[in-house]
C-alpha cells in the first residue's frame, strides 16, 4: 500500500483485473464449505465463472467500460463498484480485505 488511492472510470488498460479482483473478495465466500453459501445454495463454479466472466462484460464496450469505477493503490486494483445498465443494478461493489 503506498496511500496513493484514485477512484476512475474502468479504462481499457485495466482488462484482466477485475475478475481476479472480483474473485479475491468473493472467493471466500463461495468456498463449499461456506456455510453461507451452502444455506443460499449458492452453485459454486457458476459463481466463479460469472466473476472471471465480469472482465469480458465490463471490457466489451466502451459504454459498459463508463460504468465500472475502479479504486487503485498507484497500479495496483484495489477495488471496484460496477452497475449493468442494461437491468439498472449495482452488480459488483468490492474492496480487497486489507483495504
Amino acid at each position: 500500500m503506498d496511500g496513493q488511492i484514485t477512484i476512475g472510470r474502468a479504462e481499457l488498460a485495466d482488462q484482466g483485473n477485475l475478475g481476479p479482483l472480483l474473485l479475491a473478495v468473493y472467493g471466500p465466500v463461495m468456498r463449499p464449505e461456506n456455510e453461507a453459501a451452502a444455506a443460499a445454495q449458492l452453485p459454486v463454479s457458476s459463481l466463479e465463472d460469472e466473476l472471471m466472466a465480469a472482465d469480458d462484460f465490463y471490457f466489451s464496450t466502451i459504454e459498459l467500460m463508463d460504468c465500472c469505477y475502479l479504486a487503485k493503490d498507484g497500479e495496483k486494483l484495489v477495488g471496484a463498484a460496477c452497475v449493468n445498465p442494461y437491468v439498472n443494478e449495482l452488480h459488483y461493489i468490492a474492496v480487497l480485505p486489507e483495504y
